[in-house]
């Protein structure tokens, strides 16, 4: 699939658990960008994905009281490089979470983020939707 998308220019969509170095690698070989679907490694980890060219997609995980390190990673790189993300139907914002996921709830998340990095939730979703817009090139 990497060498597909790098082939036609596309972008990737990458979900990776546990196995960031691993996969940071194999990017890092090929000419590709894309999205870090469902981030949940390190900030520094992070750091290096966007070096690569990749958006770090945030979901409801980040409004988790215990979930400090994918608010520490949200507060380390730029809001340039973050994507908003579902994960429909699974993994809901705080205060949803007996329930199905849907992207009615992106405002908790784009709530949450704008909370953590001192935003008006307006910008946020501004910043995050031009992102996603040039990533795929929409």
């Amino acid at each position: 699939m990497i060498g597909l998308a790098e082939k036609h220019d596309l972008p990737v969509i990458v979900h990776s658990r546990k196995s960031m170095q691993d996969t940071f690698d194999i990017l890092k070989a090929h000419d590709v960008a894309g999205s870090m679907h469902c981030y949940q490694g390190s900030a520094e980890m992070a750091r290096e994905f966007v070096k690569l060219g990749f958006y770090i997609g945030i979901g409801g995980p980040v409004t988790h009281a215990n979930n400090k390190k994918v608010r520490k990673t949200l507060k380390t790189i730029d809001i340039n490089h973050i994507l908003l993300e579902t994960d429909s139907p699974y993994l809901a914002p705080e205060g949803k979470r007996d329930e199905e996921n849907t992207s009615l709830n992106l405002k908790y998340i784009v709530g949450k983020i704008a909370d953590e990095l001192d935003m008006d939730e307006v910008e946020v979703m501004d910043l995050t939707t031009d992102n996603a817009r040039r990533l795929f090139h929409l």
